[in-house]
């Protein structure tokens, strides 16, 4: 858009002398959430509040150093101000430039950013799991379908021979097993009685399997699942592996590790000693308010609030909005 055809540019009739780097705030969200952007090419609605770093701290991650639960902590207990709905509340300016600051943060710049990528990487394998299943299989030995089926049969489903597409219900590895019938191996897509294919035999049908599992919610046709990539039988134990440990919470553990060694970069620009960081953490992981005091993680999703649920939404000239 044309920022400077708007009545009330605000801040950005001064895009020129702005930072290169600023920091937009959630204004209606549950703990502190800050991303940064480029104000030359980025505008906002009134829904943020903006935040630019003097000059000496320009290279200062503030994005990063705000994750830690030191800083949600301090806000969820004394910063919140007009109560929106449940537990959401609003960041003004006003409570925004409240937020306490340490100059010996300004050190530990470095290792606060050191930390972006990792975090983004575990927050994507967390609201991901397709993408970093499909990612791992990927980077293991792997041949497409219908390569490892030469010379084997394999029969399926009446409506993917029609050219239609089945959804395939594959949760979790644990829930999911080759079933032994007349004909070879069944592999499960998805909950219908009809929704299986049968392999003629058990070793691939054991690598679709896991494979599948990758795929979950998604449609496929016929043609998409003959050059769908799965694990060789030499891979095939590492893939199941690390489905595993990824269903079994392996991301977010990887996650709070990471804001485990921002709160201590925090905490030690505070002055906090080592016990007061464990009770914060605990109290942010315990309480029944505090433990709902969280930022919005990259990946997760969007939920549309105000005119975006209305106004500002695709359906907006629909009936019954």
């Amino acid at each position: 858009l044309n920022i400077d055809g708007i009545d009330d540019n605000t801040v950005w009739r001064f895009r020129d002398i702005l930072p290169k780097v600023g920091y937009a705030a959630m204004q209606i969200s549950l703990g502190i959430t800050v991303a940064p952007f480029d104000p030359r090419k980025k505008a906002f609605l009134n829904t943020t509040t903006l935040f630019f770093p003097s000059k000496a701290l320009a290279k200062f991650p503030f994005d990063i150093a705000l994750l830690s639960r030191v800083y949600q902590y301090y806000y969820g207990l004394n910063l919140r101000l007009g109560a929106v709905q449940k537990l959401y509340s609003h960041l003004y300016p006003t409570n925004f430039r409240m937020l306490p600051w340490a100059n010996a943060l300004a050190s530990s710049a470095a290792r606060l950013e050191a930390q972006r990528a990792p975090f983004l990487a575990a927050c994507q394998a967390l609201h991901n799991r397709n993408a970093t299943l499909q990612g791992n299989l990927d980077a293991l030995n792997n041949t497409m379908l219908m390569q490892a089926a030469k010379g084997k049969r394999i029969k399926w489903p009446d409506d993917l021979n029609d050219g239609a597409s089945l959804e395939i219900d594959a949760p979790a590895l644990k829930v999911r097993t080759v079933l032994p019938v007349e004909g070879g191996w069944q592999v499960p897509l998805n909950a219908d009685l009809l929704g299986f294919i049968t392999v003629s035999d058990e070793g691939i049908a054991q690598q679709i399997n896991a494979a599948l599992t990758a795929y979950h919610g998604e449609t496929l046709d016929k043609k998409t699942l003959l050059r769908l990539n799965i694990p060789t039988q030499a891979s095939l134990a590492a893939f199941e592996s690390q489905v595993a440990n990824y269903d079994a919470g392996g991301s977010a553990a990887a996650l709070e590790a990471i804001i485990d060694d921002i709160d201590a970069v925090v905490a030690a620009a505070f002055g906090l000693t080592d016990e007061e960081l464990s009770h914060l953490q605990s109290e942010m992981q315990n309480d029944p308010f505090l433990q709902k005091i969280r930022p919005n993680l990259p990946f997760s999703g969007k939920k549309h609030r105000g005119l975006a649920t209305s106004l500002a939404s695709a359906q907006r000239y629909e009936a019954d909005i």
